[in-house]
């Protein structure tokens, strides 16, 4: 099998329709269901009827039904351990994608192999009204010196600025393209993560290993996204909040040895100013954030022994030191 393409729900129906008219008509892949396939897992939605209805449109679909809402790394883990291809598409279904959006990542990762994941321009999509915008959503993941992480060219106006291929330090769970055989060096998305800043984790897992992502502009697709840097920082849900909290500790803590001590330093800094500032601003989600961290200690610990360094920092340092984020606290 070529490709899987892989999309987790849970009440979902508002999208899923509008989202699989795009995929199921992705050009350039061969027979559906022969030489690549698109897996549905469903994390326990309360009705499942739409979900039935989209299996009676799309027959070419294949849905699997957890009992169970066990979040995005361990969906994704479930579809690409259950239905191995040599490449497995990570993907939201409030996405509207290209044609061709598959295929020109597909090619470009088969072309060069110097990439574990290739990722697409994805703009804007104004779902309420209906609108195709020329907003940018993400044009790959960035990461600054600090292990801040954001998204490349988010709220910017596309004009052409982001129309050469670039590489990227990772690319964003939203749509993103993995290899297979170099997700099995790493170990796949840690499933210690119930959501928020996976991609990111599996990321920089990646670039450990000396295998960058590579962003390709002729892949458009257009996501809804409703938590992003462009909303204020209290209007994003407390849940959202501590997830990515704990999550950028437990992400700092994998790697912490591997940095260059210039490096190091900062990411230290700036990690106990965060939990600082919460404490100080944001006492619930500080606690709730450190119960979380304390919890999954165990985990933590054996998460950071499958991490593997195989390159000097120095060789891939060029992806550390972005100026995307719009302040300190940008992706906390």
């Amino acid at each position: 099998m070529l490709l899987t393409a892989g999309i987790l729900t849970h009440n979902d129906a508002k999208y899923l329709d509008r989202c699989l008219e795009t995929l199921t008509t992705q050009k350039g892949l061969g027979e559906t269901g022969k030489d690549w396939q698109i897996i549905i897992l469903d994390n326990a939605s309360a009705d499942r009827g739409y979900l039935e209805e989209a299996k009676l449109k799309f027959p070419e679909i294949t849905i699997v039904f957890d009992s169970e809402n066990n979040g995005f790394a361990k969906g994704h883990n479930k579809i690409i351990n259950r239905f191995p291809a040599t490449y497995h598409a990570v993907l939201n279904n409030d996405i509207l994608f290209e044609p061709d959006f598959l295929s020109n990542l597909i090619k470009a990762l088969e072309d060069d192999d110097r990439y574990a994941s290739a990722t697409g321009k994805l703009l804007r999509w104004d779902f309420e009204n209906d609108v195709k915008t020329d907003l940018v959503d993400t044009v790959g993941i960035g990461v600054t010196k600090a292990h801040c992480f954001f998204d490349i060219g988010q709220g910017e106006c596309d004009k052409g600025q982001f129309d050469e291929r670039k590489e990227r330090f990772g690319g964003s769970g939203a749509a993103v393209i993995y290899r297979r055989s170099d997700l099995e060096k790493v170990g796949y998305y840690d499933e210690s993560m119930f959501m928020y800043k996976e991609d990111c984790d599996l990321a920089e897992r990646l670039i450990a290993i000396g295998k960058p992502c590579i962003y390709i502009p002729e892949a458009r697709a257009w996501h809804d996204r409703t938590a992003n840097s462009l909303i204020k920082r209290s209007e994003r849900s407390k849940r959202e909040r501590i997830g990515s909290a704990a999550h950028q500790t437990m992400i700092i803590r994998k790697h912490l040895k591997w940095l260059p001590w210039p490096v190091r330093i900062r990411t230290i800094l700036r990690d106990v100013v965060k939990w600082g500032y919460l404490m100080v601003r944001e006492p619930k989600v500080f606690w709730k954030a450190r119960g979380l961290l304390r919890a999954k200690r165990e985990e933590m610990r054996i998460q950071k022994e499958w991490v593997i360094h195989t390159v000097k920092f120095e060789e891939v340092a060029r992806f550390f030191g972005g100026a995307g984020a719009s302040g300190l606290f940008a992706l906390v």
